[in-house]
């Protein structure tokens, strides 16, 4: 199956999938009524301590349109040189659920992906059918993913169905408040014999994601947030000790990032550092329109948008 845009795989991952349809100017941080916006992508370099637009810039851009109620509509992303790369185009139903993706490359705009949805009386998703398309004009169904909840709209089982009717992965999802076990998800394969175990915990500050290997915990993902609800930390660990990823985040007084530690290490030795500076511009509506990111003290790129609202 050929990728999607990336935003367009975080909303179609079950975590986002099983909730209430969200408006996607806020998945984007958007202020406003945003109508359409336009990112340029420069490379950027140091001239007496501004960032400035490098002679090697490439005009990388994208352009998102939203419809008046905040739903992301379509996706244009392009080559330097004005060549188009792919454009996604997503419809909905009267309730704002995402009802079918489209996804087209090359200048030609050849469909090359389509995703159509189904959904109960609760907004949930029973149904999500992915289909591959070729220059031939065929369409080729890849796989059927079904879904069944609880009485309390969560999640329990998501069946993943081959184009032969065959099911590909079985995975069962449990709920257990009173032990902080928000979600234990395992994945079963085509015979029966359990894949993949994950358990997570949460409280107000604190996501903890386990990952099972043999039966055992094998690695961990956590989450810390501050009162604003802002992700302020993110941490991944080998369980044994081999090897940890963590990024410390600080934000800004709109809520955007301004800084990033990112930090690997070895049995607790940090082998490599990075240090991120996020510095922004802003319109009447406290939407950035400049980002300028260096790292370690180096600028490395200048994010220019242009903004349209209805």
């Amino acid at each position: 199956m050929k990728n999607i845009t990336l935003f367009l795989i975080l909303s179609c991952s079950t975590s986002l999938f099983a909730q209430k349809p969200k408006n996607d100017l806020k998945l984007f941080d958007f202020k406003g009524k945003v109508k359409s916006v336009k990112e340029v992508f420069f490379v950027a370099k140091d001239s007496f301590g501004i960032a400035v637009k490098s002679e090697k810039e490439y005009n990388k851009y994208t352009i998102r349109s939203f419809n008046n109620k905040g739903y992301l509509i379509e996706e244009r992303a392009y080559k330097s040189g004005n060549r188009l790369k792919n454009k996604v185009i997503i419809t909905f139903d009267k309730k704002g659920n995402k009802t079918e993706i489209n996804q087209y490359y090359g200048k030609k705009e050849q469909l090359s992906f389509k995703q159509t949805r189904e959904y109960n009386s609760h907004n949930k998703s029973i149904v999500l059918t992915n289909f591959t398309a070729y220059s031939n004009g065929d369409i080729n169904l890849d796989a059927i993913t079904k879904y069944k909840y609880d009485k309390k709209n969560r999640l329990i089982e998501e069946n993943v169905f081959l184009p032969s009717g065959t099911l590909e992965t079985k995975t069962l999802y449990k709920y257990d408040t009173q032990k902080k076990i928000v979600k234990l998800q395992n994945r079963y394969d085509s015979n029966g014999e359990l894949s993949i175990r994950i358990s997570e915990y949460k409280n107000p500050k604190k996501i903890i994601t386990l990952y099972y290997s043999d039966g055992k915990p094998s690695s961990d993902n956590i989450y810390l947030f501050n009162k604003k609800e802002q992700n302020i930390e993110m941490q991944t660990s080998n369980l044994d000790g081999t090897a940890s990823s963590s990024d410390k985040l600080t934000y800004n007084k709109y809520g955007y990032k301004s800084t990033q530690i990112s930090a690997e290490k070895k049995f607790g030795t940090i082998i490599k550092e990075d240090y991120y500076k996020f510095s922004y511009e802003f319109d009447t509506y406290k939407n950035w329109t400049k980002k300028v990111i260096s790292k370690n003290e180096s600028f490395t790129l200048i994010i220019e948008r242009q903004i349209e609202y209805y």
